[in-house]
């Protein structure tokens, strides 16, 4: 992994001594020079450990990252006594307006949190008024809450109001600013009972002594609520503020941090009418140049019932039909205002999260949309004369969950796995416009106009036959051609040494692909379904290190959109998921996450017995199950002989490391210690790795 001089050193001076000695002096002399250029390797070694020399080895800056769980109320006092160099999460706010005066400290605030609330319009029975069946009641709810108020006295001012998905200060903003200020929503208590009077009303309710009376029963609004980011506090100013307008609440709390706890009654279908209001939000890891209008909406499973509104239901499949910037941005205008108009979800805050670092760290940026999080900043920073960086976080892996390469719990956790692997793409760090990480695209579009050809060399997946198929139609034209530079994948080393190939680009397609047209696997893991994802891809071809994607749609700036970009932003070797999907989908021995209803435990390559499954389903696996998923026409990209030399690899991995997370990054997994609750994260100093000091910015 690492380059050890010393072992070199000694292999060099035996080599020499063997020699004849036909000049003595001379071979004194050059053990000398041969010493000395040695030290000065370790020397400079040591100085790149501790950024304070150019980029003269690959990868990050800092040669050891402790990540640990350190509390949010305990994360001011952890960085005071430097028991961590800096938090990754939110800062309690009131402790970031403290240690906003301190000169050792910098605040890395950025809006990363939308919160809000959602309700269930459940339609209403003779028996039981529910009052959000009503549109006039759900509307008053935008003017009930004086959200300044919040930002004030909940978050210190880390905080914006908003009404909307995409706020103020997000690029996309303009494109829906004149039809939500239309609306003139605004804290307006007033205005509020007004229409919540006028609704009930209508509905057959009545309003004595101050409450609403409905078939000679109070009226009773079940707010659901838990511990995530202040839902406690904006449950209470609910309640305060329902029970002015004449309502009988009934609080039901969740511990989200109890991994016992039941889940919250938001949780069950909105026909039972077991909850009215939930308190929930987004939190945004990374962001995108380009927000649709959004709303806050119910969990909903299988034969739950789901409200629908016709008129925003047409305005979003028009959304994703649109041919053109302009077309899309009038829509997205209009269903923005119709989204507010209906307001089965209410947003109250554009809330901050607040990192902070201590002042000796280097290399740090400001991100206004990600903040620390920015995936440069872990791979620049470092502290002079160290060579390790302690960073607390506000939750780590908890005992149960799945981590494993398809999927991991917490945004914490997603922290983690994007320091050891390097994403095929971002987001700039100002504009927001998408841009290459580890590799490249170039977008060849002609709007709605068939005009690129597709080569006779390009495949589709067939998943009833399990394997690659020619696309064979003619002079078939498409829309859409998106090349992927690879040059900087191919050819480079796995974290365990062995080599990325294109075998393990093409399985991964594959077997996406695959999952999103088999209903069986995508109903096995919670209807997961995602074959709309893959609907516009007609083909792709392979020339060189690129990677051709052929598409019949247009494109329209939205990257994410392409779902070969979003496979590429994790990736692993081609025989780990392999084994995994064999686990999950033939053996149904796991899940790949939490599956509601499921008695199978989460995936976990950290757990010794899920990794004596992999290894014995990699003894036992007959190769020609997949050969098809890594041959395209004549082009073999891996044979069965390539299987033992990688399972071989694995297990030399597994025996150091404990683990099978293996990835592609300027960073691996060294250890991860459950009773400390602590991960150890080593600088992958492989010749092969691209980068080195300065290349990520």
């Amino acid at each position: 992994m690492e380059q050890n001089y010393e072992d070199n050193l000694e292999e060099i001076i035996l080599g020499i001594e063997e020699k004849p000695k036909r000049n003595d002096k001379k071979i004194v002399i050059l053990i000398f020079v041969l010493v000395g250029i040695i030290s000065v390797l370790l020397i400079l070694s040591a100085l790149r450990s501790t950024g304070q020399l150019g980029p003269s080895l690959p990868g990050p800056v800092t040669e050891h990252i402790k990540l640990k769980k350190v509390k949010v109320d305990e994360a001011k006092d952890a960085l005071l006594n430097g028991e961590i160099d800096m938090f990754v999460g939110s800062i309690d706010h009131d402790d970031a307006q403290e240690l906003e005066d301190n000169k050792n400290f910098t605040l890395y605030p950025a809006v990363s949190t939308m919160v809000g609330f959602y309700v269930n319009p459940y339609p209403d029975s003779k028996e039981e008024l529910n009052p959000f069946s009503i549109q006039k009641v759900r509307y008053a709810m935008q003017f009930l809450l004086d959200k300044q108020k919040m930002v004030d006295n909940l978050y210190s001012g880390f905080a914006q109001v908003t009404q909307t998905v995409p706020w103020t200060e997000h690029p996309s903003y303009n494109q829906i600013k004149k039809s939500v200020e239309s609306l003139d929503i605004s804290y307006d208590e007033e205005k509020a009972l007004s229409l919540i009077k006028s609704g009930m009303e209508e509905a057959g309710a009545v309003l004595e002594s101050g409450a609403w009376i409905y078939n000679q029963e109070p009226v009773n609004i079940i707010i659901s609520y838990s511990n995530w980011d202040k839902s406690i506090e904006i449950a209470s100013l609910l309640d305060e503020a329902l029970k002015k307008a004449g309502f009988m609440t009934t609080l039901v709390y969740s511990d989200m941090e109890d991994d016992d706890a039941e889940p919250p009654e938001s949780y069950t279908d909105a026909a039972e009418l077991k909850w009215h209001i939930s308190i929930s939000g987004w939190i945004y890891y990374n962001q995108s140049q380009v927000l649709d209008a959004a709303i806050l909406g119910s969990y909903v499973s299988d034969g739950w019932w789901e409200y629908e509104n016709e008129d925003i239901k047409k305005l979003e499949e028009d959304l994703s039909n649109s041919k053109s910037d302009k077309e899309r941005q009038n829509i997205n205008s209009e269903l923005a205002k119709k989204y507010l108009e209906d307001s089965t979800g209410v947003w109250l805050l554009a809330v901050d999260s607040i990192s902070v670092a201590r002042n000796d760290i280097k290399g740090l940026i400001q991100d206004p949309y990600v903040g620390i999080g920015n995936y440069t900043n872990i791979r620049e920073a470092y502290i002079e004369g160290k060579d390790t960086l302690i960073i607390g976080l506000p939750s780590l892996y908890r005992e149960g969950d799945s981590w494993n390469h398809f999927s991991v719990n917490g945004i914490n956790m997603m922290y983690i796995l994007n320091s050891v692997h390097d994403p095929f793409s971002w987001n700039k760090t100002l504009s927001l416009e998408e841009d290459g990480f580890r590799g490249s695209f170039v977008v060849n579009n002609k709007g709605e106009d068939k005009e690129i050809s597709l080569p006779a060399d390009t495949f589709f997946w067939d998943s009833i036959n399990k394997k690659w198929q020619p696309v064979v139609d003619g002079d078939r034209k498409v829309i859409t051609k998106i090349s992927y530079d690879l040059s900087n994948y191919l050819g480079d080393s796995w974290h365990y040494g062995q080599e990325i190939t294109w075998a393990d680009i093409i399985f991964n397609v594959a077997r996406n692909w695959d999952f999103s047209l088999d209903e069986e696997k995508w109903r096995s893991q919670g209807n997961n379904q995602r074959s709309e994802e893959f609907d516009p891809i007609i083909g792709l071809r392979i020339s060189d290190q690129t990677l051709e994607v052929y598409l019949d749609a247009w494109y329209s700036g939205l990257q994410d959109f392409w779902v070969i970009t979003r496979l590429l932003q994790r990736i692993a070797p081609w025989e780990l998921y392999t084994a995994t999907d064999d686990l999950v989908f033939e053996q149904n021995l796991y899940d790949y996450h939490f599956v509601d209803g499921s008695d199978r435990e989460e995936l976990n390559v950290f757990n010794s017995s899920h990794v004596d499954n992999i290894f014995k389903t990699l003894e036992n696996f007959s190769f020609a199950k997949i050969q098809g998923m890594m041959t395209l026409g004549d082009d073999v990209y891996a044979i069965e002989d390539d299987l033992g030399p990688r399972v071989s690899s694995l297990k030399e991995w597994y025996i150091p490391y404990r683990h099978l997370y293996i990835s592609d990054g300027p960073f691996y997994i060294n250890g991860f210690n459950m009773e400390e609750e602590s991960v150890d994260l080593r600088a992958f100093r492989d010749i092969s790795y691209p980068f080195s000091k300065g290349d990520w910015r």
